[in-house]
């Protein structure tokens, strides 16, 4: 009977503190922008380690780059990072310590300090804080997880508010996963932006709704099927659709992160003039709405 209660005891811990965040098949996408390129960070999980005798998870970080200019591309391992979760609360380590990231108890009103808040005298003499304003469940690929509302306030002779939503298992939507702030800096300066798109095996994708593509891959040469080509390349204000087959229905238009900027439809002459200097992507559909082909296209 005792060996049964102990068996029982341990089946009750394992089910209490089963890990929602961090699966071994998670996988994050961020936005990086800086003026000399664009791309997206991505996080994964490397394995368990213990640190301070607790059990966490390490992130590995890996940018994937290309220049907006000269259009090279370039992909390197920027660091990791810590983070375990205790029964709803996750919390992520800075400057060897480990600050609480989300709350997933939280019930309106609930308030934590940002993780790596850094009062600054005479500048931010305040730590920063994220408040929930209201929680809700939504479904995730017929998933179902809790959602926070949240503002995050930031102090600088006055307060500046952020409002944003954190998602069970996902984490935040408008933050990177590593928010930090020294006065009005909303997110990690020297890395990424906010969430692209999420991936785990249990769960599935999940896509920020501002973005239709979770999977661009950077740095593409043209994988065009049909004889279609554009010209000229680079261009300063429009480009020619030169289609051999004339199979091309709609000319849609992309930045590197795969959010549609232009949708044209049987049209050969594409005008980018309003378009900031950047790569771009050019994808061909026929009238069945059948991608024929995609190239990138530098304006300058």
């Amino acid at each position: 009977m005792k060996t049964l209660n102990t068996i029982l005891l341990s089946l009750s811990m394992l089910i209490t503190t089963a890990q929602n965040w961090a699966l071994s098949s998670s996988e994050w996408r961020y936005n990086f922008s800086t003026l000399s390129g664009q791309g997206f960070i991505e996080v994964t999980v490397a394995g368990d380690t213990t640190i301070n005798n607790i059990v966490c998870r390490k992130l590995n970080k890996k940018l994937f780059q290309q220049n907006a200019f000269t259009g090279n591309t370039q992909s390197y391992n920027i660091g990791e990072e810590y983070t375990y979760e205790d029964n709803g609360l996750v919390y992520i380590r800075y400057l060897g310590l480990f600050d609480t990231l989300y709350n997933f108890n939280a019930v309106p009103g609930t308030k934590w300090d940002v993780p790596g808040t850094t009062p600054v005298e005479n500048i931010c003499n305040t730590t920063a804080t994220i408040t929930v304003i209201d929680t809700e469940t939504i479904s995730i690929n017929g998933n179902n997880v809790k959602s926070l509302i949240v503002d995050y306030a930031y102090k600088n002779s006055g307060t500046f508010l952020l409002r944003d939503t954190i998602i069970e298992r996902i984490g935040s939507i408008r933050q990177y996963i590593s928010p930090w702030d020294i006065c009005l800096s909303t997110v990690d300066a020297n890395e990424g932006g906010e969430l692209r798109c999420y991936n785990d095996v249990e769960i599935g994708e999940y896509k920020h709704n501002f973005y239709s593509n979770c999977t661009v891959v950077i740095g593409v040469e043209s994988e065009n099927k049909n004889a279609i080509s554009l010209y000229p390349n680079p261009t300063m204000n429009s480009f020619t659709i030169k289609d051999e087959t004339s199979s091309v229905n709609k000319i849609c238009v992309l930045d590197i992160f795969g959010k549609l900027l232009s949708e044209k439809h049987l049209k050969t002459i594409i005008d980018i003039s309003d378009f900031p200097d950047a790569v771009y992507f050019v994808e061909t559909y026929n009238k069945q709405n059948k991608l024929l082909g995609r190239s990138k296209i530098i304006k300058y």
